[in-house]
């Protein structure tokens, strides 16, 4: 277990200083996945509009970036 940081740029930056603790680098990119669509339909309700290119960057503990998890990474888009 490990506690990651997950830091939010969409309309707002949004800085983790609490971060939660997850099994591994894995459950930590799933987590984002997660979050990052739960934001993104928010962000449709609230601006009626989805910028992909908004993105989640996700640390570990000892601030190394894990990864960076676009929205257009994680939203599929159809006619």
């Amino acid at each position: 277990m490990g506690r990651y940081y997950f830091n939010l740029f969409n309309d707002h930056e949004t800085i983790d200083e609490e971060g939660i603790e997850l099994a591994d680098d894995d459950a930590a990119r799933e987590w984002a996945r997660r979050e990052i669509q739960y934001q993104a339909g928010e962000s449709v309700k609230m601006h009626g509009h989805l910028v992909l290119s908004h993105h989640m960057v996700i640390y570990d503990a000892g601030a190394s970036q894990i990864d960076t998890i676009t929205f257009g990474d994680v939203i599929a888009v159809r006619d």
